[in-house]
């Protein structure tokens, strides 16, 4: 009956994933695409307006910056989706990189140092989800210039860094900080018991570093 039931939850758990990769996939090809064509439309109108109605430039601009950071909150649970295949965490930080320069404009840098460990799914949910997170910061708040991922890898622990060039803040304001992506960060970092550090200072910029242990197996 045991052995039943442990099939059952494979199995389950195995369409689960489909599901999520199914979903990933029909965003992708649905919303991402029309939120991407409205970004490109409402761009040339800004541009059209500057020229001919700039009454209407700074509503555009508005819309403009909204309609891309849609576009970038969908590559979310779009990249999700390879990740559920088994892409690695490097791979999946490379996309998903490349995806913000494209979206953003703000240049990015990945740094990978040692041999990527095998993690379990969730652990790569949460350093995927936590990179997410520090980078929507740096596009929506501290208006970067570049950003610098770093992941480094050896036999006892795994080190993900996210830095950026952006107005930073004070230690006070930091730590009082109850912003969403701050205050998501450190729920996900408390829940799995890893060690979360994020350093800022005005006009010094933000970096987010969290640092798990592999010995005896990663969370």
């Amino acid at each position: 009956e045991n052995l039943l039931l442990q099939r059952r939850a494979e199995a389950a758990e195995r369409q689960a994933q489909e599901e999520r990769i199914r979903i990933s996939q029909e965003i992708h090809d649905g919303a991402a695409q029309s939120a991407f064509m409205l970004s490109l439309g409402l761009e040339t109108c800004r541009d059209m307006a500057e020229r001919d109605a700039p009454q209407l430039l700074d509503r555009l601009k508005a819309l403009h910056a909204e309609s891309k950071q849609a576009l970038w909150e969908l590559r979310y649970p779009i990249n999700l989706g390879p990740l559920f295949e088994g892409r690695g965490l490097a791979q999946i930080l490379a996309d998903h990189l490349a995806n913000f320069r494209a979206i953003t404009s703000i240049p990015t840098h990945l740094s990978v140092t040692g041999e990527e460990t095998e993690l379990p799914l969730v652990t790569k949910q949460r350093l995927f989800a936590v990179a997410h997170n520090a980078l929507t910061n740096a596009y929506k708040y501290a208006r970067a210039t570049e950003v610098k991922v770093e992941l480094a890898c050896d036999d006892e622990t795994l080190e993900l860094s996210i830095g950026d060039n952006g107005v930073g803040m004070d230690t006070a304001e930091l730590a009082s900080s109850s912003g969403h992506g701050i205050r998501n960060m450190r729920r996900m970092a408390q829940e799995m018991g890893w060690s979360l550090e994020i350093t800022s200072a005005p006009g010094k910029g933000t970096t987010v570093r969290i640092a798990l242990p592999l010995s005896g197996g990663a969370p």
